[in-house]
């Protein structure tokens, strides 16, 4: 409940604003409203005698007509004193007015003041005005003998405390109402302070969401300026990497070529050289083939650091996987008088994996087992453990330090400076078998002690393939019952790897899959029946077609839209050798570096008697190699050679060649030039071809015209709108 009581003009600053503020306001105003309504009383009075007497009503009249002056005269000083002021001169002049006019009904207007200071005071003051007004009637009908009567006092005080009890029942609803609507007021304030704060800190954070927005733009844009000098780097990479094998490989194709011809025919020089000459073109033409397989590792490892080699997984035993490898680096260990233990139980499960990758793996421990050991000889053993097999292959040479246990299995690095020197090798062995373990999900690792050998190990997943009927049989047993499974599985969960079935004569798409890096089971035919046998009974993810031209790898793909059901059907024109060569319309495309027996097949397959040799080639120890190859075949060649493609056309205006060896790149009119020259020249166009270049035809930029892609059924238009974003996504040049 509110307090009624009028405060001070200080408390009314105090007070805050609310409840209590607004009822002093409506009291206040209230004040005003019965000191305006004094005067006009107070002039009815004058104009309206009381009983017949015009005097009492006009001092009346007077009265209130000047008792707002000193009221309104306190009010300003101080509120509740002029309210007091004015109750106290509305009760005089109703007691005056009673002993004027003997008149005792005018006792009920006592009931004013009681009013007046219910709703100007507050209750507790409009209940103690009440009580002083009615021992006031008490008295006055004490003193006033003729105005005795219980009705008159009965009528007094029923009228006095009538109105001060209506006026605390029309004032409390009106508090009520105002602690209700203050409440609410502050309630609603509240949650409006609160949407402004919200409505702050979500302007912030939109802020800062348009600052982070802003970077994360930034970002990308730096990010894709950093993906384009990335894929630059890497394209700059493996051009250099192609590059140098073809520099490479040229000056390699004459010292293998020159000493193979020297070793396998040492009398073509005339008298049979030394032994002790024959010894060092021996060693000349072993440290050529490995400097050749070190060129082939190097393309290696770039492809797996690009990864971009894939593994072609089957199942293989692993007895057979180590035999093989150990079979061929024993000849390495019985040149030093080591010995080669193999420790490899027969009832090993098949392993899932590329078995020519593995063997490898093996090959690189086992030729550092022989490499680095001097006394003793190395073991290799293989054994099952959970779901994995580990290979370990151990030897009793000098050992490793702990520090530099994980540094031989970086690229060129190895143990110290001086192994190098001491032992050979290019330190490219280990990283490779580590990077083709990871990419079968397996690991490596050395265990080894200064003094006490070391030990090489890897392991690989291993999962057992159970041996099934043939056909759609294997699907059924006629014997077996259903029965459902009580309890979850405990098998793991095995991702099955992409199979895709490949036509094609050769072997060119398959190697260039098998360089992708992609997980994929590759599964190579060479027709179009045998292709329909793999495709009716085993599914594969896609069928791949690749043919020269494109329209006849499309047609070829069409034929096999039957089998095809839900199998995605891809046609691409990828060369390889033999297409190139039939592309190009020579006999046969050799890569650098050929052999002699390379060369006398390729001779040998124009189905012709060949005399004349045309030797065409920019490098003269090319041409020296070329003939000493034919030479040593003793087939009584004639030979001719060239530098340029303009030597080539002069020579053919002299004489007419046999068959031709034609290098691609020459300074001048290049090979190029020659074979698009030949329907010019009758001489050229009538004499079969043989190319030998160090450009490797499936490592060019540019593989196929073009690709397209079939499935049974059809296409729907989300998977043609798909297929659509993702080729332009792939194909569109980069920004």
């Amino acid at each position: 409940m509110l307090d009624m009581t009028c405060p001070q003009p200080a408390d009314i600053k105090s007070v805050s604003y609310g409840p209590h503020s607004w009822i002093s306001e409506l009291r206040e105003e209230l004040s005003q409203y019965v000191i305006m309504a004094l005067p006009l009383i107070g002039v009815a009075l004058v104009l309206i005698p009381v009983h017949g007497d015009p005097l009492y009503g006009g001092i009346l009249g007077v009265v209130l007509i000047l008792l707002p002056l000193p009221v309104v005269v306190l009010l300003r000083r101080d509120a509740r004193a002029g309210v007091w002021a004015l109750i106290a001169g509305l009760t005089a002049i109703t007691i005056v007015a009673v002993a004027l006019t003997g008149y005792g009904a005018l006792l009920c207007l006592l009931a004013l003041p009681g009013l007046l200071a219910t709703y100007l005071l507050g209750l507790a003051a409009g209940m103690a005005t009440s009580a002083a007004l009615s021992s006031l009637v008490f008295v006055v009908v004490h003193v006033e003998p003729l105005l005795a009567g219980n009705d008159i006092v009965v009528a007094a005080l029923a009228t006095l405390w009538g109105t001060s009890g209506l006026a605390w029942l029309s004032i409390k609803p009106m508090e009520i109402a105002m602690e209700w609507s203050w409440a609410h007021y502050e309630g609603a304030r509240d949650q409006l302070e609160q949407a402004r704060s919200h409505r702050m800190v979500l302007h912030q954070t939109l802020e800062d969401l348009t600052d982070a927005n802003l970077n994360l733009v930034r970002l990308n844009e730096r990010v894709r300026a950093l993906q384009q000098v990335a894929e630059q780097a890497r394209k700059t990479k493996e051009e250099f990497v192609a590059k140098v094998s073809h520099e490479l490989r040229t000056p390699l194709n004459m010292i293998i070529g020159f000493s193979e011809v020297i070793l396998q025919r040492p009398t073509i020089y005339g008298a049979a050289p030394p032994a002790a000459l024959l010894a060092d073109i021996a060693i000349i033409h072993r440290n050529s083939l490995h400097l050749s397989r070190l060129v082939d590792d190097i393309l290696d490892l770039s492809q797996l650091e690009g990864e971009r080699m894939a593994i072609n997984r089957e199942c293989a035993s692993v007895s057979d996987v180590v035999r093989e490898a150990a079979d061929a680096i024993a000849p390495l260990f019985g040149s030093k008088a080591l010995k080669l233990d193999v420790e490899v139980p027969p009832d090993l499960p098949l392993l899932p994996c590329d078995r020519l990758r593995i063997g490898q793996v093996i090959l690189n421990l086992l030729s550092n087992a022989a490499r680095f050991t001097e006394q003793g000889g190395a073991t290799i053993r293989a054994w099952a453990d959970g779901g994995e097999v580990m290979i370990s292959v151990s030897d009793t040479g000098p050992g490793i330090e702990k520090g530099n246990l994980e540094k031989v299995f970086e690229p060129f690095q190895q143990a110290d400076g001086s192994i190098t020197r001491r032992y050979g090798g290019s330190g490219l062995g280990l990283s490779i078998s580590r990077h083709l373990v990871e990419l079968h999900g397996g690991k490596i690792w050395c265990d080894s002690q200064v003094g006490a050998g070391a030990a090489f190990t890897f392991s690989l997943p291993l999962a057992e393939i159970p041996a099934c009927e043939a056909g759609a049989r294997r699907w059924f047993r006629p014997h077996s019952r259903y029965r459902e499974r009580d309890r979850r599985s405990l098998a793991p969960h095995q991702v099955p790897t992409a199979r895709v079935l490949v036509l094609e004569q050769g072997d060119t798409l398959t190697r260039l899959l098998d360089r992708s890096g992609d997980s994929l089971q590759i599964v190579t035919v060479g027709d179009v029946q045998e292709a329909r046998r793999e495709l009716e009974a085993t599914p594969c993810s896609a069928f791949l077609v690749n043919d020269t031209p494109f329209d006849r790898a499309l047609s070829r793909l069409l034929q096999f839209e039957d089998l095809l059901s839900g199998t995605p059907g891809l046609a691409c024109s990828v060369l390889g050798s033999e297409e190139t060569a039939g592309k190009l319309g020579v006999v046969t495309y050799l890569t650098k570096p050929v052999s002699r027996d390379s060369i006398l097949a390729a001779l040998d397959s124009m189905g012709r008697d060949i005399e004349t040799v045309l030797l065409a080639d920019d490098d003269p120890e090319a041409l020296q190699l070329y003939a000493r190859m034919l030479f040593s075949a003793e087939r009584g060649y004639q030979l001719l050679r060239a530098t340029d493609g303009r030597q080539v056309i002069s020579l053919l205006e002299q004489t007419r060649p046999d068959a031709i060896l034609l290098d691609l790149v020459m300074p001048g009119m290049s090979g190029w030039d020659i074979l698009a020259a030949r329907d010019s020249i009758p001489a050229l166009a009538d004499t079969p071809i043989v190319i030998v270049s160090a450009i490797d035809p499936a490592g060019q930029p540019i593989i196929s015209p073009a690709v397209a892609a079939t499935r049974h059924g059809g296409i729907s238009a989300g998977d043609l709108l798909a297929c659509i974003g993702a080729m332009t996504e792939i194909l569109s040049p980069v920004d």
